[in-house]
């Protein structure tokens, strides 16, 4: 049937067409990241229009000429406030000079195709891995590989690094679970978040060995244990009383062994730190004494020291001056 409509190729007028942007059509295009800023430009042109697209016949998908396309621009058509989409043909017909937006667009869309084909591979490995969902969580809208939800958060930029870890891991770790758990647990799951976003990005370009499928269940499956661990030392913390100030002598295992810089180190080296767990089940931290300098985690001590509790905590105690220390032997368990 002949065409008679205003935007038919023998009847446009191209002073009337004012362009808007280029979009991409079909293999759900359409809605993805790469077209958003396009999106954007047309919904607040035609806020401000209260335009509508054509609804003259045209055949295929150019409005100008009826050919088929991926890539297409939109332009407004002033005298009857609507909206036509064409080709890149019909678009230099209409108004030169937009070369390079249908070029730049078909870069960014061809970018977009390899990376979804990309992220449906790696996206199998997950979920072979049953850890898809939770990496899918990190990422804002769930899309796959996207934008991370922590970039979006707002921290202020003199906030403290717990400040930082608690907005890091909000998304996947309650407030009222944070509440209880210690400032290094914190810390250690926000460092497990990150090392697990490097990992995803890396699965996309290549592969993960078994190794690294393995550390990444086990970095998964540490924000479940964290919430357990949370809650369950919560619990037990509740039962505790504060702990004996004074000197006397204590005897517990020891559950760290850590090393902090100081200034009365000889030589600016590091002191090594113990912490240890008592039978009533507080725990109390200080530095190591000279005598049982070889001690290793989970083994047991007995010492006399000065004790008081921490002014955050006063079921953790505090020991200095420790004195008589000595390694408990297995048969005097």
């Amino acid at each position: 049937m002949k065409r008679t409509d205003i935007h038919s190729p023998k009847n446009i007028i191209t002073e009337n067409y004012d362009f808007v942007c280029v979009r991409s059509h079909g293999n759900g295009f359409e809605d993805a990241e790469f077209n958003q800023e396009s999106i954007r430009q047309f919904n607040a042109h035609r806020a401000a229009t209260g335009g509508i697209f054509s609804q003259h016949s045209h055949g295929g998908c150019c409005m100008v000429c009826g050919s088929w396309f991926i890539d297409y621009a939109i332009f407004h058509h002033v005298p009857s406030n609507e909206y036509i989409q064409c080709g890149m043909d019909c678009a230099a017909h209409i108004e030169d000079g937009h070369d390079d937006a249908f070029k730049r667009h078909a870069q960014l869309r061809r970018a977009a195709a390899k990376r979804t084909k990309m992220a449906a591979k790696a996206s199998e490995i997950l979920d072979e891995l049953n850890i898809l969902s939770f990496v899918e969580s990190m990422y804002e809208g769930g899309e796959f590989l996207g934008t991370i939800h922590t970039a979006a958060q707002e921290i202020p930029v003199d906030a403290s690094r717990i400040t930082r870890a608690k907005k890091t891991i909000s998304f996947f770790v309650s407030s009222d679970v944070m509440d209880v758990m210690t400032p290094n647990a914190i810390s250690s799951l926000e460092s497990k978040f990150w090392i697990l976003v490097d990992l995803t990005r890396r699965l996309m370009k290549s592969t993960w060995s078994e190794k690294q499928c393995a550390f990444a269940v086990n970095l998964v499956k540490a924000f479940t244990q964290a919430k357990e661990n949370a809650l369950r030392w919560h619990s037990e913390h509740e039962k505790l009383g504060d702990v004996e100030v004074g000197r006397y002598e204590i005897e517990g295992e020891v559950i760290k062994v850590s090393w902090k810089d100081t200034n009365y180190s000889y030589g600016g080296e590091s002191t090594k730190k113990l912490t240890i767990k008592t039978p009533t089940g507080n725990v109390m931290y200080g530095t190591c004494p000279a005598a049982i300098f070889d001690v290793e985690r989970g083994q047991h001590i007995i010492m006399t020291a000065t004790v008081e509790g921490s002014k955050d905590d006063p079921k953790f105690g505090l020991w200095k001056r420790p004195s008589k220390a000595r390694i408990i032997a297995e048969d005097e368990k």
